[in-house]
């Protein structure tokens, strides 16, 4: 065999025990296919601060107002006493009554925390209206306002204007000691029920109450 046989015969021999020499050995590991479970996202959405009915929910009212908490449903129990006031003021009533029958259907409960028996309630209620009905109503609550308080035909005093709250116009002694409030909105009128009357509160109760309004109102106006 001639020096340039030899040349060619050494080099085949070279690559194949190199190749032998990748081959031996502990097989390298395939690299992890690519995880198909994305990473988990934490969420950045916060809860509605109202329930389907307009109405704050528990939550949003206990971070303001942790005096009161969500309680068992109980409505508005008791019409307006214009009624007895005679005249156009009975005609009125019967407008507010019915206002405050709807109501009750759309109304959410909360209660003091306090130890007092029966816990002092606050309801709400949210009712959206067309242009004629809102007028009707709020021109309803507005003539019991302010025509049908005082001292009635009997000489007996059955209501009169309820505590100020800002944004609120308001009735006190509707039914037995309770007050009854309403504000316009957008979409028609908000409601609330105090009992027993706001004066009647502990000065802590009624802070709360009141920022329990406002916070309605605000979330409300921001549709």
């Amino acid at each position: 065999m001639n020096r340039g046989r030899q040349t060619a015969a050494l080099a085949a021999l070279l690559v194949t025990v190199a190749l032998a020499g990748c081959t031996s050995g502990t097989p390298a590991r395939p690299s992890p296919a690519p995880s198909t479970i994305a990473p988990a996202i934490e969420s950045t959405t916060q809860p509605a601060p109202t329930a389907t009915n307009g109405v704050l929910t528990e939550n949003a009212v206990s971070e303001i107002a942790p005096l009161w908490q969500g309680g068992r449903f109980r409505g508005f129990v008791t019409p307006p006493d214009g009624y007895d006031y005679g005249g156009d003021c009975h005609d009125s009533a019967w407008t507010v009554l019915a206002l405050t029958e709807k109501a009750t259907s759309a109304s959410g409960t909360f209660l003091a925390t306090s130890t007092e028996r029966p816990a002092p309630s606050l309801v709400i209620a949210v009712l959206p209206f067309t242009t004629p009905e809102l007028t009707k109503n709020l021109d309803a609550l507005e003539h019991q306002l302010t025509s049908c308080v005082g001292a009635a035909p009997t000489g007996e005093t059955l209501q009169e204007p309820a505590p100020a709250v800002e944004g609120w116009s308001g009735l006190h002694n509707v039914g037995e000691n309770e007050d009854l409030y309403w504000a316009e909105y957008d979409d028609g009128i908000v409601m609330a029920q105090v009992s027993p009357g706001m004066a009647t509160l502990t000065s802590a109760l009624s802070t709360q109450a009141t920022a329990i309004f406002d916070r309605q109102l605000e979330v409300l106006a921001a549709g």
